[in-house]
């Protein structure tokens, strides 16, 4: 690294241009053995030089890699007085995440020193002007809300990538007033064209989506649901996306709210149906979510386990309502100790990331046990990357394709799917 980054041409347009051809992050060692790559981030200053810039730092995060923001927020280093800043770290190479950058201003100031005024700063920063990689070679990303990401992909492994694909099947698209809620937001309802020979007329199943903003807008999926089913990987289907509207209103709606899950059935899913031309007599649903929704998902289907038939919860919170405390105080884990969806017959898939945290790891196989200890059959997988919109993409397909073909009998095959990298809970 240091004879490139010594170079006299460093930070020209045709060292740039080097650097564009090559992609970014620069594989400065590839691996050696240990597993790990040695990789350069590099990010240019639009306004030039230290001595012309208004920028006084840049933050990089990776997400599962880089410290969370109450820890500690990571810096990039500029070279010399060059439009380039720098950023050097190992990574697995088997990495799959993305990766923002955060340019800040001297009016910005520099971030406080309590672990909860930082993070509020960091924030801050993010909403202010978090960019993607423009030296990339995948295509930028973003996350549930929208906010620019890049991805990062080492290894042989393919990306289910959003490429700006036009979805081919059928899509309608409303706005769902709820007096129940008090509030209004989109919704998608989404059908890919069934692939050559199969009958039109067979019932699709249910799949919901929670974050539907993300993967009808900002992680748009649609395209690769016409891929996944024109291949035969997934059964034609039909998807409700329900946008989760802003950060508060997802706080407030998908944690274990009640209120919620009543709207959904009385208001929302008689027009879902007529849009789709089908009877109540569906059959029940899949629900997907992340996060936040993927407790959310695992609430609704321990409470209408008539409605919701299989769960794919992914990184679930099953925290809440706060991840300090002890597995006692875990409350949807609570519940289902004390026989909460007991008698119900819900297949549940978790998914947590072999690099989150510790402890969002460890409540989904607390709630994995609690779940098969009341009778539930019950996957837990872990997959490659961290708590990541990316990551979540391409479980989400995965997990769907697992699901869904058990949603096309009248009841769950005595032997479940194995997903590569599962753990059956016990």
């Amino acid at each position: 690294m240091d004879g490139f980054l010594n170079d006299g041409s460093a930070g020209s347009s045709l060292w740039w241009q080097t650097v564009k051809e090559q992609g970014t992050p620069l594989i400065m060692n590839g691996n050696e053995g240990n597993g790990l790559c040695d990789l350069l981030f590099l990010w240019r200053d639009p306004y030039g030089g230290a001595m012309l810039s208004p920028i006084r730092s840049v933050l990089i995060e990776v997400e599962g890699h880089t410290p969370h923001s109450t820890e500690a927020l990571t810096f990039m280093s500029r070279l010399r007085d060059t439009d380039v800043w720098y950023w050097r770290t190992h990574l697995p190479a088997d990495w799959l995440g993305s990766y923002v950058f955060v340019p800040v201003r001297a009016e910005h100031g520099l971030p406080p020193e309590r672990s909860a005024d930082r993070r509020l700063w960091w924030s801050e920063r993010l909403n202010d002007a978090p960019q993607s990689d423009p030296n990339s070679p995948w295509p930028a990303q973003a996350n549930g809300w929208g906010a620019p990401r890049s991805s990062l992909r080492l290894g042989a492994r393919q990306l289910s990538l959003s490429n700006g694909g036009v979805p081919s099947g059928r899509r309608v698209q409303w706005t769902w007033h709820s007096p129940l809620l008090g509030r209004s937001r989109s919704v998608w309802l989404y059908a890919p064209p069934a692939p050559a020979g199969d009958e039109q007329d067979n019932p699709r199943p249910w799949v919901l989506l929670l974050d539907g903003q993300a993967w009808a807008v900002h992680q748009p999926l649609f395209d690769e649901l016409d891929t996944w089913t024109r291949e035969g990987r997934l059964p034609p289907a039909f998807y409700l996306a329900v946008d989760a509207c802003d950060p508060e209103a997802r706080w407030s709606e998908l944690t274990c709210h009640r209120p919620f899950w009543v709207a959904l059935h009385e208001e929302l899913y008689p027009v879902a149906f007529r849009h789709a031309s089908v009877g109540c007599e569906r059959v029940r649903m899949i629900v997907a979510g992340q996060s936040l929704g993927g407790l959310a998902a695992a609430y609704a289907a321990l409470h209408w386990p008539e409605s919701y038939g299989a769960v794919l919860s992914q990184s679930g919170s099953f925290w809440w309502p706060c991840m300090d405390s002890g597995p006692e105080h875990a409350w949807l884990t609570q519940r289902v100790r004390e026989g909460l969806g007991a008698d119900g017959d819900v297949l549940f898939l978790l998914q947590t990331g072999r690099r989150e945290d510790e402890d969002m790891r460890r409540v989904s196989h607390e709630m994995a046990g609690c779940l098969t200890a009341s009778g539930h059959a019950v996957m837990l997988q872990e997959f490659v990357g961290g708590h990541d919109w990316l990551c979540w993409r391409e479980g989400l397909l995965e997990g769907l394709a697992l699901l869904l073909p058990t949603m096309q009998v009248d009841h769950f095959p005595e032997t479940l799917p194995e997903p590569n990298h599962c753990m059956r809970a016990r």
